[in-house]
């Protein structure tokens, strides 16, 4: 049974990718309250460093999932805010989930995350990319694993299984397709994300 999950996402923006990341996180919270499972969710202007730790420092389980704009040390909704998750804070992230879709995030605050015992990170070591008219398969396939996890589709080691076959399909399509440039930003993107599970060498 998978624990409460809280949601640090952005409000609607004028930032193009960001209303897709937006998206994203609201199809996941979907997804867990179409199941009857709990969700808490931080949004937009209401986000700030003391709320989140705030609320992680109630949490001895579950799942922690962030959709903005990253850096190695650093979170933020948007571009204009200051930054509301640093490493610092990853003290705090012992046994939960963690899924960043952010970039960068992967560099520091991952292995810090793994480093003060969570049970998993899920993000991107560097930045991604996406080109018009294909954000929504760069989107879709990225939470693909993460999405099936919180499903009870598949266990918290099959993740990057799930999100590789996702990547690699839609991958094969566009080649299929000859639509070689975006084949190889998806490729790209996918080289970049990080999976690191608890008990489990990457």
């Amino acid at each position: 049974m998978i624990s409460e999950s809280l949601f640090v996402f952005p409000k609607e923006t004028s930032e193009y990718e960001l209303n897709f990341a937006r998206q994203c996180a609201i199809k996941l919270k979907c997804d867990l309250c179409n199941s009857g499972i709990q969700t808490k969710e931080i949004v937009g202007d209401n986000a700030n460093e003391n709320e989140i730790v705030k609320e992680l420092s109630t949490k001895h389980d579950g799942n922690f999932l962030m959709f903005g704009h990253g850096s190695p040390e650093a979170f933020t909704v948007h571009q204009d805010r200051k930054p509301i998750f640093f490493l610092r804070n990853a003290v705090h992230l012992k046994n939960l989930v963690c899924y960043f879709l952010s970039c960068c995030t992967g560099q520091k605050i991952g292995p810090a995350a793994m480093g003060n015992d969570a049970l998993a990170f899920i993000g991107f070591k560097e930045n991604f990319e996406f080109i018009p008219y294909y954000e929504h398969v760069f989107f879709e396939c990225a939470i693909s694993g993460i999405r099936k996890y919180l499903k009870g589709e598949c266990a918290i080691h099959e993740i990057e299984k799930n999100t590789n076959d996702a990547f690699n399909a839609e991958i094969s399509r566009l080649i299929s397709q000859r639509e070689y440039y975006a084949a190889q930003k998806l490729l790209l993107d996918l080289s970049v994300m990080v999976f690191l599970i608890r008990g489990q060498v990457s």
